[in-house]
């Protein structure tokens, strides 16, 4: 067996996939053995009277054709299930069944694999049909995902894929487990075994594996394989490995697999688990696991990487990796070590919790961090962890940490735009105790938005401005080195220095990219973009731009499904080559150079008619995780889902395009119906377009698809738009039943302590107060005034506070004393979209 199978199962990276060879040990409920697929057919033509040839007996879809020409499906359907209602699974099905795995497809009908799983009592497992909503791997390997690729005849939908009919209308449109497979073999090591070499459907799905980017194994295990069908499969990428079932669980058996607990693969499968796990004392709850899913611990810098040879992509614009990092190919600024001084002197302090590094978009922040955790991690006596995007829930982790690290720990979190309201919530909640936390955030983002919601003594900043000439000389060094060098070769080390100096004045990642191009930053990109044609790859870099822009990659399923959709029977392994240079594949997910080249290119360089397409194509593709996206998907794919959709994203990269924004959520209104993110996006939208009657009505959708229970923002955008109808409303009697209705709901929200920074109470006096002013209602509104000030008052003398709702507290002060009413406060506009 080929030693890559046993490595591959080693770490926790080995995905089956059974076909019906496997299954034909097994018993069924009459003690009979599994039929094959010729076998099947000639059951089938004697049970309805068809006469079938040995060579008709080949084509099960036809036979299948036939049958159901004269008889029912469900008739049809209870006789096959029937014969392959498993009632003892193999040998071999129960050697399977002790060994832990993620995922196994199943391509043949019976239920043996269920079986042999259910009866070794190591792993639970979930069952899949093949047009269920795609569910991510479970970490702690606890869930084994029996995915039934042709369906099963425990199915009461009849679900089987048995006929022409069935094969003709998959193939239309492939169902998502299809599309999951070929994604895993990017990622995994996939060994088809028991299959046949004419499955049409498996292999028109693995097509789109091609040879030309080689990111996997993928094997076929079969004893023997004609010529011609081993040329077809060494085209797509695959080997063959001459073996049965047998072989295969024999050699995975030798190695010690039936002996290894669901935990043990876990921890082979990622050593950061493994090595948290060591530092937690081994624990393996599952509520231990989860919170430490997404974050890695960090240790001294690891002087054995072997860095590829050639130019490191991060001086081509990406952001680097712990391999360029551990081999010094990012040069030291005079920043990096304020920034480690910052998070070292932080973690000492009893006071402080944050430290936010800020800067523009592409001066750092995040390499920058990515060196203090590395260097800090040799040094300090406080153990500190990285966060990947795809943290699940950093209060969890934070809580986690708090427990097992009592005497400080540092984690750092990726983003401050996306966790600020995380962190805001554990200071002020006390959840943040011993621990600091570091993160990235844009300058103007921090001063205009989350610098007021922290105390100033809970905080440090650390502001990235422009490079020193120091600096720039160190660059240059590592340029040199690392970097392309072709036209800084022609100059003289002064020129060198001049040309990047100035350059970087704007930001330094694009005089980085303008030094060693010779062009302005636009016109790189202009002619990135058109080097590419009117391709699929052009398509490809346009996907991963609108989602790099929102600092996510593009999931690699969705990035083929939707590539399948714009340009049907394009092989998406040449697309991906053909981004080479734009874009990257890492981790399963495809990103742009850099936030700041993928916003130039969207929002400069390409077709405004062409984003609208994409972004729609792209948006429907995540309706294959199933609806709401957020409950149905990883956290990661769940944020860039909401970023996708949300309106102010829209509009920006539509212009403001009131009918272009219209027609993109119009597009998507059957995709994902009880989407409560969407629809509220959507009533959002309208609002800031000055429809409010349509916003009140797709609001309430949104609540009816949340739930009036969970949807805290809905809530809030409901009551606040009922203030907005009180005030424009001609009508008193309508305008104060809105007023009503408003008053209503936010109360209810201010009262479940729904927001941290009493956002709702914010909204709730301001409102009340204008539209009682409005209704020529001078003393209730005084006497409101009263109200909410005493309740404001109360929470800031306790210690929560921010900029506004100390102004807030003034304004209501001296309406409920003087009966001023100052217009320049009380008329500015409710939201940041407002218009007349």
């Amino acid at each position: 067996m080929n030693p890559s199978i046993l490595s591959a199962f080693n770490r926790g990276k080995l995905i089956l996939v059974l076909g019906a060879g496997c299954s034909l040990e097994s018993e069924n409920q009459f003690g009979d053995k599994m039929l094959s697929g010729p076998g099947l057919a000639k059951a089938l033509g004697e049970r309805f009277g068809l006469e079938i040839s040995e060579e008709e007996s080949k084509a099960l879809p036809k036979v299948v054709q036939a049958i159901l020409a004269n008889n029912s499906r469900d008739e049809v359907y209870t006789y096959t299930r029937d014969l392959y209602k498993c009632k003892n699974p193999s040998s071999d099905h129960m050697t399977l069944g002790q060994i832990p795995f993620q995922r196994v497809y199943v391509t043949n009908y019976d239920d043996s694999v269920e079986m042999a799983y259910i009866r070794a009592h190591k792993q639970q497992i979930s069952t899949y049909r093949i047009g269920d909503p795609v569910v991510a791997l479970d970490p702690l390997f606890s869930i084994n995902q029996i995915i039934k690729i042709h369906g099963c005849t425990n199915d009461p939908n009849n679900a089987l894929i048995y006929s022409l009919d069935d094969y003709a209308a998959t193939h239309g449109a492939l169902p998502k487990w299809y599309n999951q497979l070929a994604t895993d073999c990017f990622g995994q090591t996939v060994v088809f075994v028991g299959n046949t070499m004419d499955e049409p459907l498996l292999f028109d799905a693995l097509g789109r594996v091609s040879t030309k980017t080689t990111v996997s194994s993928c094997f076929v295990v079969t004893p023997s394989i004609p010529n011609l069908d081993k040329i077809s499969l060494e085209k797509r990428g695959f080997k063959h490995v001459p073996g049965t079932f047998s072989d295969l669980l024999d050699t995975l058996k030798a190695a010690g697999a039936t002996t290894k607990q669901p935990i043990d693969m876990a921890r082979s499968a990622s050593p950061e688990l493994d090595a948290l796990l060591k530092m937690e004392g081994n624990q393996a709850r599952e509520d231990t696991v989860q919170a430490l899913t997404g974050i890695t611990p960090m240790q001294g810098r690891d002087a054995n990487r072997e860095l590829p040879a050639g130019i490191r992509p991060f001086y081509e614009g990406f952001k680097p990796d712990w391999v360029d990092i551990d081999s010094g190919v990012t040069a030291d600024l005079e920043h990096d070590l304020v920034v480690r001084n910052t998070i070292s002197l932080a973690s000492r302090s009893p006071n402080t919790k944050l430290v936010a590094v800020i800067g523009p978009a592409g001066t750092g922040k995040t390499t920058t961090l990515m060196k203090a955790a590395r260097a800090l991690s040799g040094t300090s006596d406080k153990p500190s962890f990285w966060a990947s995007d795809d943290i699940e829930d950093p209060l969890q982790t934070i809580r986690f940490l708090e427990r097992s690290h009592p005497d400080g720990y540092v984690l750092y979190l990726p983003s401050g735009s996306d966790f600020s309201a995380n962190i805001e919530h554990g200071i002020r909640n006390n959840i943040i105790v011993s621990g600091t936390i570091a993160l990235p955030f844009y300058k103007n983002a921090w001063q205009s938005k989350f610098r007021d919601n922290f105390d100033r003594d809970t905080y440090e900043v650390v502001e990235l401005g422009n490079i020193s000439e120091l600096d720039a000389a160190n660059i240059l060094t590592k340029l040199q080195k690392f970097g392309p060098w072709t036209r800084l070769a022609k100059m003289n080390q002064i020129s060198r220095l001049s040309t990047l100096y100035g350059k970087s004045q704007k930001q330094l990642l694009i005089g980085l990219i303008e030094t060693t191009n010779g062009l302005g930053f636009p016109e790189i990109i202009r002619r990135d973009l058109l080097s590419l044609g009117n391709t699929a790859a052009k398509s490809l870099t346009i996907l991963s731009a609108l989602c790099t822009m929102l600092k996510h990659g593009l999931p690699l399923p969705v990035a083929m499904e939707a590539i399948s959709t714009l340009h049907p029977g394009t092989d998406f392994n040449e697309s991906l080559v053909g981004t080479t240079g734009i874009c990257a594949l890492r981790n399963n997910t495809i990103s742009a150079r850099h936030p700041i080249y993928a916003r130039t290119l969207v929002v400069n360089i390409a077709d405004r008619s062409d984003l609208l397409e994409k972004l729609i194509t792209l948006v429907k593709t995540f309706s294959r995780y199933g609806t709401p996206v957020p409950k149905h998907s990883e956290r990661s794919v769940g944020q860039l889902f909401k970023s996708l959709i949300n309106f102010r994203f829209v509009k920006q990269i539509l212009f403001d395009d009131k009918d272009m924004v219209g027609e993109f959520y119009r597009n998507l209104e059957t995709e994902f119906p009880s989407d409560g993110a969407f629809w509220l996006q959507y009533g959002l939208s309208k609002r800031s377009f000055g429809e409010h009657e349509e916003a009140l009505k797709l609001l309430n959708r949104s609540l009816d698809a949340y739930g009036e229970s969970r949807s805290n923002f809905t809530n809030h955008a409901l009551g606040l738009q009922h203030f907005i109808l009180s005030e424009r409303s001609p009508d008193p009697s309508l305008s104060l039943d809105h007023m009503n209705i408003a008053v209503e709901i936010l109360s209810k929200l201010e009262a479940n302590d729904a927001f941290d920074d009493l956002y709702p109470l914010t909204t709730l006096a301001t409102g009340h107060i204008r539209c009682l002013y409005k209704l020529h209602e001078p003393e209730s509104a005084r006497i409101q005034a009263r109200n909410y000030y005493d309740r404001i008052d109360s929470f800031i003398r306790t210690g929560i506070t921010n900029r506004k709702l100390v102004e807030l507290r003034k304004e209501l002060l001296t309406f409920y004393t003087t009966g001023e009413y100052t217009e320049r406060f009380w008329a500015r506009p409710f939201w940041s979209d407002e218009r007349a």
